[in-house]
């Protein structure tokens, strides 16, 4: 019997992205015992065994004779838990090939065993296109838990749960777009947004800082604020010294809209996360907690759920018919001199506790995509790294 899952628009933009992750570990489990337990779970997401079709913009897998999951060894022995306490880790194991996924070849899911000189790693690549970061982190902690011997509750796998992009005529979706003042996104920027890409993906290289919990919390205090809103302001702060002709900027984060449109439970798999646009316009010259609680009072107006409902249905209805808008002009941020930042808070996945059953990660190591501005913490309990990448990267390292 076929199986088919038709790439949403969500979807659809990740479609040539790698979502990875990679775990430095004292001790795990044996391969077989690994794999026995992966078998069991990817049992419940035939999709990420499946093979994108390109005809059908889906996809593909047959429920009869689904093979194995790709899980492979890797000896590297001679490479200790003090080199790779970074991204490096991913250059242990062969890179997932994304374009053979997009051509049909590849299957969504692969991981790795790396034998280390002291412990182990466990890498874990998919096609983005299957999963955004939430269901990522859930499938790893499912996998984690079954090796444990714990019972797990599936997340659900339904693409019918999404809105329906075509609810709405066309010329609705339009009218309030523009009355929502939604900006049109013309040849100018679309040119912009590919030059500044091409120009982006020759920059390997990211800045992290390190930011303790005392001062996460001294600022919360002072503030009012809660934690995200906290790391926000420091991260802003810490960056735009680095922009000093910039004296104000617009503000985005990555918001995952499980719980937040109506018919999308928090166990929903596949892509439903998106860049929420804050209102209005932050000062740069803003005290520390003047822009903690500006951005606070921000997400609060926007994190609605009616609000976040309708841009949502209004985003994929806007894809579906082709229409030149965007809640914001991303041809303003992933450039030389951004107006634009936005921030992907990683912290609430909390892949630095995922335990197989022989004790937490030494080291979790954070995804490798070219987010602006990310927070990450890679050791439970330690501090949160904020990780700036892409131009803002290069811009730091030039000074």
């Amino acid at each position: 019997m076929k199986g088919q899952w038709r790439l949403s628009s969500f979807d659809a933009f990740c479609l040539g992205m790698t979502i990875k992750g990679a775990w430095i570990y004292r001790s795990l489990p044996d391969f077989d015992t690994l794999k026995a337990a992966l078998v069991k779970v990817l049992a419940e997401y035939p999709v990420l065994r499946g093979r994108y079709e390109e005809a059908s913009k889906s996809i593909i897998w047959d429920s009869e004779s689904i093979p194995d999951p790709v899980f492979e060894t890797v000896d590297a022995s001679s490479t200790s838990i003090s080199d790779i306490r970074g991204i490096q880790a991913y250059k242990l194991v062969k890179e997932y090939d994304v374009k053979a996924f997009k051509n049909g070849k590849n299957e969504a899911f692969s991981a790795s065993l790396v034998k280390l000189k002291d412990g182990a790693a466990l890498v874990v690549q998919c096609a983005h296109a299957a999963l955004d970061g939430n269901s990522f982190y859930k499938l790893i902690g499912q996998w984690a838990s079954v090796t444990k011997g714990e019972s797990i509750t599936p997340m659900v796998v339904d693409q019918s749960l999404l809105p329906d992009p075509t609810a709405l005529p066309k010329e609705k979706v339009e009218k309030r777009i523009l009355e929502l003042g939604w900006p049109k996104i013309g040849l100018k920027s679309v040119v912009k947004m590919i030059f500044n890409t091409v120009r982006m993906a020759k920059i390997k290289d990211t800045v992290n800082i390190d930011i303790s919990q005392e001062e996460i919390s001294a600022l919360r205090d002072a503030a009012s604020v809660r934690s995200n809103a906290a790391l926000c302001a420091i991260a802003m702060k810490k960056l735009l010294k680095y922009y000093p002709n910039r004296k104000t900027f617009l503000l985005a984060e990555v918001a995952d809209l499980r719980n937040r449109v109506d018919g999308i439970p928090d166990s929903f798999c596949g892509n439903i996360s998106q860049a929420l646009i804050l209102p209005g316009r932050f000062t740069s010259d803003s005290s520390l907690e003047e822009l903690a609680s500006d951005i606070q009072k921000k997400l609060d107006l926007c994190l609605d759920n009616k609000i976040m409902d309708e841009n949502t249905r209004l985003s994929l209805a806007s894809s579906e018919y082709s229409l030149p808008y965007f809640p914001f002009d991303p041809s303003k941020m992933n450039c030389p001199n951004p107006e634009l930042f936005y921030i992907n808070n990683q912290l609430k996945f909390r892949a630095n506790e995922i335990d197989f059953g022989q004790g937490i990660p030494e080291y979790a190591v954070p995804n490798d995509l070219a987010d602006m501005v990310k927070f990450w913490q890679p050791v439970s309990g330690g501090p949160v790294q904020v990780i700036f990448a892409g131009y803002l990267a290069k811009k730091i390292k030039e000074l």
